[in-house]
């Protein structure tokens, strides 16, 4: 890629993935409804929350492990 396209990428970045994100959320709403679309975001925020605890507690039980094997 030439590279003022990717630099432009590199200033604009959070911009490029707000627009995306709106875009996807405008054609879910038009394509499901605002209910499903509801349901499908509470869906997405409670696995992102799982998976969040989960990495949470492998990162804890690292810890936990190099703590108790290195002699300290």
């Amino acid at each position: 890629m030439d590279d003022r396209i990717l630099n432009f990428i590199r200033e604009h970045r959070g911009k490029i993935l707000g627009g995306l994100i709106g875009f996807l959320v405008a054609v879910l709403l038009l394509e499901f409804g605002f209910w499903k679309c509801l349901f499908i975001a509470i869906c997405v925020c409670i696995g992102l929350w799982i998976g969040s605890k989960s990495e949470s507690r492998d990162r804890f039980m690292r810890y936990l492990a190099e703590l108790f094997t290195n002699g300290h």
